[in-house]
């Protein structure tokens, strides 16, 4: 078999709307048929027609387990990744594992289980780590990696947690997120679509702005109101325009950004100076759109990478180590402010700073770019490696593997027989049934039985009146 006709499974974070996983998907696709031409792509998604739709190729549904596996054993080598993938802010369910309700750290660690079973060599791409802050977070965390054939983190931190985990360092490669070598849109659909959104004589500097819905360990009404008051400063201040830019709009759940974004803007006095992204751009168009912008300030860590790698400056509202992270990696740390403790005066003189510098600081951020986007491409020439050499797999389960898989056997069977009293207590209510029925049956054959010997008496009587009449 030549390395052109293999065939690679992908799992991650797909197919849920989110322009930085989506971006991270189609980097990926992207390195790895321009490392391996001809290679077969295949994508777990919790939106296959839409993954199918922006990719090309083949997609499973995330919930079909029975798909899954069969794709499983018809690949030459898994991936799982890239993104922020093993956290645990809210808990990790290990009886999900291998499940339809699987998610988060036991969906993926499921996912790498499966390499491990069916014999297949695995790649971890390029992914995020932490936080983790269960002890099943990381028992979880350690498992999956530990089935893997290459391990491939975005930034030195993700490296430190997994050595924490007992992991050996020496099989953990520090790359880079994908999405600093992602390609935005040309410039004429930029103007285009900035035109069509807030015109053609709008007010400069432009501040982008991707937010998004937070309340772990914050008081949320109180971070948005500073930093609300924040942007209404930097609007009087430079006679700005905002640009609220939706990276993900999943209607009534927490991942849908244009709510956040609905109650910071509310809260701004200069309201007519800011827009809203209105229709739903694809990932190249947001990242176009964040590339002319002339400050950028985000949550969502792939819109700040999105500006960083196009020398745009950017103030991180730092919700998560992982955004702390990307500007480290640029040697923009400086720029973050953690958003437990953020205050609009501060905010106000950080974006201040940010735009009074942002000639240097173009000048830097392209310096450093450079370096990370190389870093972007070293997983999938790794895929290219493994592919040519006919990769082993991991055949042995590690410890705290085996104790996941022992404790997912004795739920099956608990579960199994869980199931066969239920199905002996339907099977037992379902015979009573059938005997409470067959009783009512007797019982309306005796009343019609009844009923016909009467109407036979009545005929006979009636039979007999009419001859005594004729008589």
């Amino acid at each position: 078999m030549t390395v052109e006709s293999k065939t690679v499974l992908i799992a991650g974070a797909f197919g849920y709307g989110n322009t930085g996983d989506d971006a991270i998907l189609k980097v990926i696709v992207r390195d790895l048929r321009n490392e391996v031409p001809g290679i077969e792509l295949v994508v777990i998604s919790n939106d296959p027609d839409e993954t199918q739709r922006l990719l090309g190729g083949a997609s499973i549904h995330r919930t079909d387990i029975v798909g899954i596996v069969d794709a499983v054993k018809k690949c030459d080598l898994m991936i799982l990744g890239g993104g922020g993938l093993f956290y645990d802010y809210w808990g990790v369910e290990q009886d999900d594992l291998l499940t339809k309700q699987q998610a988060e750290i036991p969906y993926y660690t499921g996912f790498c289980l499966l390499a491990t079973l069916l014999a297949k060599p695995l790649i971890i791409y390029a992914v995020g780590v932490g936080p983790l802050m269960s002890e099943s977070g990381k028992l979880f965390t350690r498992a999956a990696f530990e089935q893997a054939h290459t391990s491939t983190v975005r930034d030195p931190e993700s490296k430190k947690i997994l050595v924490s985990l007992g992991l050996d360092e020496t099989r953990l490669h520090v790359t880079a997120d994908p999405a600093f070598s992602f390609q935005g849109s040309d410039q004429r659909r930029r103007c285009d679509i900035l035109e069509k959104e807030i015109g053609v004589e709008f007010a400069r500097p432009l501040l982008g702005v991707a937010l998004r819905n937070w309340d772990v360990g914050v008081d949320p009404d109180r971070w948005e109101r500073e930093t609300a008051i924040s942007l209404d400063n930097f609007i009087g201040q430079y006679n700005a325009t905002i640009l609220f830019i939706p990276f993900q709009t999943m209607t009534g759940t927490i991942a849908d950004d244009r709510s956040v974004i609905d109650r910071v803007r509310n809260y701004i006095k200069h309201k007519s100076s800011t827009r809203v992204l209105g229709e739903r751009y694809c990932p190249e168009d947001k990242a176009a759109i964040i590339e002319g912008c002339d400050l950028f300030l985000g949550m969502r860590m792939h819109g700040i990478i999105f500006a960083l790698k196009a020398g745009v400056p950017a103030v991180a509202l730092i919700y998560d180590p992982k955004v702390g992270n990307a500007l480290a990696r640029i040697g923009c740390q400086e720029y973050g402010v953690e958003l437990g403790r953020l205050e609009a005066q501060a905010l106000t003189e950080l974006l201040s700073k940010a735009y009074d510098n942002r000639s240097r600081l173009r000048e830097r951020l392209k310096n450093r770019s450079g370096d990370l986007v190389r870093l972007c491409r070293e997983p999938a020439r790794l895929v290219g490696q493994l592919l040519a050499n006919e990769a082993q797999p991991v055949t042995t389960l590690s410890v705290p593997m085996t104790e996941v898989v022992k404790r997912l056997v004795v739920r099956q069977m608990l579960r199994n027989s869980e199931l066969e009293r239920s199905l002996e207590a339907q099977l037992m209510e379902r015979q009573q049934s059938v005997g409470w029925l067959s009783t009512r049956i007797e019982e309306l054959e005796k009343i019609v039985r009844a009923r016909d010997e009467a109407i036979d008496w009545l005929n006979t009587e009636l039979a007999l009146a009419r001859n005594g009449a004729d008589k």
